[in-house]
């Protein structure tokens, strides 16, 4: 049942996935039978107790993981949501408090143009396709899957594609052009 009061209010597969695994962790971590997850078992302690597992989980995360600050605060946005779904009333300004400052552990780059020549010269027309839309429109890596030919409109003036991502969506909607070359390597794939 807490489970399902959880899983039924994520409104996105991808999410759901991810917040099940998070709080499948999140059991490893309080010792709960492992492959017998009975998620109902987290709702049984004092919310006091409650809150104090999740510090000491958020604190495990911080120094004995190689998470970053932001794959932490998702663990954390995972365990709400489950316990605010299950109406368990927490003081989340103090747990999030010991989430810590965010830190970057990795320095983002866009790739370099000789990168993108090597990659485009050594792969299949598919993959092409896929390198050239990301490098050139910009999507978030989430929106390829959903990219379908009735998303791609075509400019014949400049040689290129207008890309509706998530056209679904009226929340996320959001829109990006390619270049000439990526829609050539479009049109052949």
């Amino acid at each position: 049942r807490a489970l399902n009061n959880f899983v039924q209010t994520c409104k996105t597969p991808a999410t759901r996935i991810l917040y099940t695994k998070v709080l499948e962790y999140f059991m490893k971590y309080l010792q709960l039978e492992p492959g017998n997850y009975d998620f109902d078992k987290l709702l049984e302690k004092d919310p006091k107790l409650i809150q104090m597992d999740i510090c000491d989980f958020i604190i495990y995360l911080r120094t004995k993981t190689t998470l970053s600050s932001g794959s932490v605060s998702t663990y954390v946005s995972a365990i709400r949501k489950f316990y605010t779904m299950n109406d368990v009333q927490l003081n989340w300004a103090k747990i999030h408090s010991f989430e810590g400052e965010r830190e970057k552990k990795v320095e983002d780059r866009p790739y370099t143009h000789s990168e993108i020549k090597t990659l485009i010269e050594n792969t299949d027309p598919r993959n092409r396709a896929i390198i050239l839309l990301m490098a050139s429109s910009g999507p978030r890596v989430g929106a390829l899957p959903y990219v379908r030919i009735r998303d791609l409109e075509p400019n014949d003036n400049y040689g290129i594609y207008k890309i509706t991502y998530y056209p679904n969506s009226k929340k996320f909607r959001y829109f990006s052009w390619c270049t000439p070359e990526c829609r050539q390597a479009l049109d052949s794939y």
